[in-house]
């Protein structure tokens, strides 16, 4: 693309304002006097444009969640916070990431605990990583010793 189709094609990029940024490159080239769409979208993956309308985008964001949270003391919806809580994810730039941390520990049982029918002991953690093998475990084992005992009616 050259440099004088770049300019007209920015020129009615951002004579559409925030409309734009939302608008593929479809909806440009029905919306404008361009409508050539492979050259809108060679237009809308162009370095330069991706990261002009990326950071635009992000600014409309923040400013719309403000908006929200200035407006939340009117509200008594349910959906506004679910909402401010939505926008808040996408215009979080955080790369790590999050989500329930489970922390487990041993406590040790006291004797009638011990002695309790329903308490099960575990002899290993039973969160360790285990490495996958190929190699035939005791329960396979068992399952293939099994079904070779077994006739083909008596599996089904």
């Amino acid at each position: 693309m050259d440099n004088e189709t770049k300019e007209q094609l920015w020129e009615q990029f951002m004579a559409l304002e925030a409309r734009a940024i939302s608008m593929n490159h479809y909806d440009l080239a029905r919306v404008t006097s361009i409508q050539d769409v492979q050259l809108w979208k060679k237009f809308l993956t162009d370095p330069e444009v991706s990261a002009y309308i990326e950071q635009e985008a992000s600014i409309l964001a923040q400013t719309e969640l403000r908006k929200l949270a200035q407006d939340v003391s009117d509200s008594r919806s349910v959906g506004q916070a679910q909402l401010i809580n939505a926008m808040s994810k996408l215009t979080d730039t955080k790369s790590t990431k999050e989500g329930p941390i489970f922390i487990y520990t041993y406590v040790p049982l006291s004797k009638n605990q011990l002695q309790a029918k329903n308490v099960e002991i575990e002899k290993e953690d039973i969160f360790a990583r285990k490495p996958v093998t190929d190699e035939p475990t005791e329960v396979s084992e068992m399952k293939l010793k099994i079904k070779d005992e077994l006739s083909d009616d008596e599996l089904f």
